[in-house]
């Protein structure tokens, strides 16, 4: 009976720290489904192709806060996930950094990621969501090979 009890226990606990449901849509909802470092927004008749990402992953933090998100298109995602970029608070703004030094790109289009270093942040004016500065400074001595 005791296993069980502790069964259950631990299953409970795990089902705490699982993830919430409400932080993709909060996130892709404030940023209005468009990528905040590239600007770029995409939906299809079926979806939208921006997802919701973590700043401090979930898998370490368990932290479901919007304030811990991003929404990104999945080649951004990809590449802040390496950390071949990060963004930092700057003058009000959350200004983009790029490890240029450790990546070779050539975009044609005009989608560098280069061109995008000491850029802001994409945010829309309506909302008032934006990432915690914490979360982002995580990011930058964890992940941030720059």
């Amino acid at each position: 009976m005791a296993a069980i009890r502790q069964s259950a226990e631990v299953n409970k606990a795990s089902q705490r720290k699982g993830r919430d449901s409400r932080f993709r849509s909060d996130v892709l909802l404030s940023y209005r489904f468009t990528c905040a470092l590239t600007g770029y927004f995409l939906n299809t008749t079926k979806e939208n192709m921006v997802e919701a990402a973590h700043i401090h992953q979930h898998a370490d933090s368990g932290n479901d806060d919007p304030r811990n998100g991003l929404a990104l298109t999945p080649d951004a995602r990809l590449l802040f996930d390496r950390g071949l970029w990060t963004a930092e608070p700057c003058a009000g703004e959350f200004v983009v950094l790029v490890a240029g030094e450790h990546f070779k790109d050539a975009a044609p289009d005009g989608r560098s990621l280069r061109d995008r270093h000491e850029k802001p942040l994409f945010f829309h004016g309506v909302s008032g969501l934006r990432p915690d500065p914490r979360h982002l400074a995580w990011h930058r001595r964890n992940r941030f090979v720059g």
